[in-house]
């Protein structure tokens, strides 16, 4: 009886091991259509000394992030200062953290009186009380690029290959050139982001 499955395994391998790829790739498409994960778009109010000066790890506790995540959302604010905001608005408040607090529950009850800058879906929102020039700033940051070029190298069968590859969110495309000549190509599919 063994023998008999064995003989057929043999004989029809490459279509078993096609069949097993494509229920592989179905299950996984499934499980990512499963457990999608919304981008978290929740605002949180801190301090200007804490998005400026404070250290990163403090930093990433108080937004709930990871360091190098508070890295990258401390490097986009100080971006951002560097340009003119998108939107200005007043809120009546008796303090500076009174009106940090107002703001951020309308953003959070998607209030349509702010503007819609203010209101625009983004990986992060922070809203900070800034008691130096006495106004509440709100930083809509997007660490989520979309488009991206790569250069690298790959080694195949002791030979080098320049690499260059473009990715457009999960999709990666890779070639592998030699002099002017494309000697590969490889396509990638992002699974899993963490």
């Amino acid at each position: 009886m063994w023998y008999s499955i064995w003989s057929k395994i043999k004989q029809y391998w490459q279509p078993i091991i096609y069949m097993t790829i494509i229920l592989v790739v179905v299950v996984v498409c499934y499980a990512i259509i499963i457990n999608k994960e919304e981008v978290k778009t929740e605002s949180k109010v801190i301090t200007n000394y804490v998005v400026r000066y404070a250290p990163v790890d403090d930093f990433a506790k108080s937004i709930n992030v990871s360091p190098n995540t508070s890295s990258d959302i401390r490097h986009e604010i100080i971006n951002t200062e560097k340009r003119s905001p998108d939107e200005q608005f007043y809120v009546v408040a008796p303090n500076l953290e009174k009106a940090a607090a107002t703001t951020d529950k309308a953003i959070k009850d998607n209030n349509g009186n702010l503007p819609k800058a203010v209101l625009e879906k983004t990986d992060r929102t922070i809203v900070t009380s800034n008691d130096t020039k006495q106004v509440v700033d709100v930083y809509k940051i997007n660490l989520a690029k979309e488009h991206k070029v790569k250069v690298g190298v790959t080694y195949i069968d002791e030979k080098i290959y320049p690499t260059v590859a473009y990715q457009s969110g999960r999709i990666e495309g890779m070639v592998q050139l030699e002099g002017s000549k494309i000697k590969g190509t490889t396509i990638l599919y992002t699974v899993k982001q963490w």
